[in-house]
């Protein structure tokens, strides 16, 4: 009985050199039968010729707008479903994996055929220790993914697979055949909260979205938009209202939760002379009001802060 065909599926947007190091951690894994699919996002930086040139073994597929990580990706997930994979997985171009990181995921989906979802333990970069993501559980009230594991080293003697409400986007790997019953991921948030989106959509439809503590990648953080940039907050405020609004079994209590929580953030920032961060909460809560989604005010922020 062969091994079953897992596609990997990363997203560029102008970061040839991180995807090229993520490509060539990816030359050294063991799992013996994964294909690589290259998802170009529009790039203008000339990343598509820069990568073919050094990896021409693989598939590239090249957008001719930023679609985001949703959109992005899902050009991504149907060309792999349509090749006949039976798992796609979704890797960060800013990561490096362990040889044998597919090796535990695939192992782990295999055991139970209702584990429709898992996710790797994804680490720091710099210190490689310490946790970035595991498996998180859903706070209903705020709107948050809590995971106790975060900036915490991982130890030696790991945990058995656990059941959880999100993993990492940044490496997760999905059944097809999930994929056929529930859709790809929503465009509609662009970035973040779209995985969060996909995992309970997940379990609503009744699979398993499981940790798995022995794959283990590692995320050199925030190469994108930076730590707690205007342009990440705009979107993480946004979008955990549109979440929320999807999943939160009460969702009027979180309401007056995240208008609170918004303007006591929007005085914060003021306050401390943060002008930017405090126009992008309130244009997050704007838009999250007026169901402004896709790319909303993000060129916009992105503009005023360069």
């Amino acid at each position: 009985m062969g091994h079953p065909l897992v596609s990997v599926i990363i997203l560029n947007w102008n970061q040839k050199e991180l995807t090229d190091e993520c490509l060539r951690s990816m030359s050294k894994v063991s799992y013996p039968a994964f294909k690589i699919v290259v998802v170009d996002n529009g790039s203008i930086d000339g990343s598509l010729e820069y990568l073919r040139g050094r990896h021409p073994g693989i598939t590239y597929l090249a957008n001719r707008d930023n679609l985001g990580f949703s959109g992005g990706n899902n050009v991504g997930i149907e060309y792999a479903v349509a090749e006949g994979c039976d798992y796609v997985y979704l890797l960060n171009n800013d990561t490096e994996v362990a040889p044998d990181f597919l090796d535990s995921m695939v192992s782990a989906m295999e055991s139970d055929p209702k584990i429709g979802i898992a996710g790797s333990t994804v680490f720091y970069f710099d210190p490689p220790d310490i946790v970035w993501f595991a498996g998180a559980h859903a706070n209903w009230l705020r709107g948050d993914m809590v995971d106790p594991r975060v900036g915490k080293p991982l130890g030696t003697e790991l945990p058995p697979l656990e059941d959880v409400d999100e993993v990492a986007g940044a490496g997760m790997l999905v059944r097809t055949r999930l994929i056929r019953e529930i859709g790809m991921l929503d465009p509609t948030f662009f970035i973040y909260y779209e995985e969060t989106d996909w995992c309970q959509r997940a379990r609503k439809s009744g699979w398993r979205v499981v940790w798995v503590p022995e794959s283990k990648v590692w995320h050199k953080v925030s190469m994108t938009f930076g730590e707690l940039s205007p342009v990440m907050t705009y979107l993480m405020t946004r979008n955990r209202w549109l979440f929320m609004k999807k999943h939160c079994p009460r969702f009027p209590l979180f309401a007056v939760h995240y208008f609170l929580r918004g303007a006591e953030r929007f005085c914060r920032f003021a306050i401390h002379g943060q002008p930017g961060l405090a126009k992008a909460t309130y244009l997050g809560i704007r838009d999250a009001f007026l169901g402004r989604y896709g790319k909303g005010a993000m060129e916009k922020l992105r503009r005023k802060s360069a």
